[in-house]
């Protein structure tokens, strides 16, 4: 027998236009959605009506980011995974993933299952080459390198048992 899927239309939420928006992540604590624009260098938060709310300025690009248990925020920017104060703004370097290819930069990234920071590399240029990989980052600063060829990982997704 086929299960059903229930559908619905979509709906613009807000107005903001993110040169390339990325990385959403619910907070559920403060009840607002969350997101990185990877070219604007900044991340962004939103109440349920889309209204922007806040927005968080780095110097670097920002590909993803996560939350921590702690309030902190675990954030990609091009070449180092940091730790990040969202209240007092202090960034602080936790680990640089690799060796890489100095064209890469990291990509997309989540907090998976087990609370480590899982973060894709990518080759930034134009022509992109497979030179990617996925870094399994853990609260102490260790990345071990998971997968590697890749071109552009992105999309991270956990089964609901957290096994896949």
């Amino acid at each position: 027998m086929a299960k059903s899927v229930v559908t619905s239309p979509a709906v613009l939420f807000g107005t903001h236009s993110s040169r390339l928006g990325e990385s959403p992540v619910w907070d559920a604590e403060n009840q607002r959605l969350l997101w990185a624009d990877i070219v604007g260098g900044e991340i962004l938060a939103a109440d349920r009506d889309g209204t922007v709310t806040r927005r968080w300025k780095f110097a670097d690009k920002v590909p993803s980011f996560g939350l921590c248990e702690s309030g902190r925020w675990v954030v990609a920017l091009r070449k180092g995974v940091h730790l990040y104060d969202p209240e007092s703004e202090k960034l602080t370097l936790l680990v640089e993933p690799g060796p890489e290819p100095a064209t890469n930069r990291l990509n997309d990234g989540k907090v998976g299952p087990d609370g480590a920071f899982w973060v894709g590399t990518m080759d930034d240029r134009p022509d992109r080459q497979p030179l990617g990989s996925l870094y399994r980052v853990t609260a102490d600063g260790k990345a071990e390198k998971k997968v590697e060829g890749m071109t552009v990982p992105n999309g991270l997704a956990w089964s609901a048992d957290g096994r896949v």
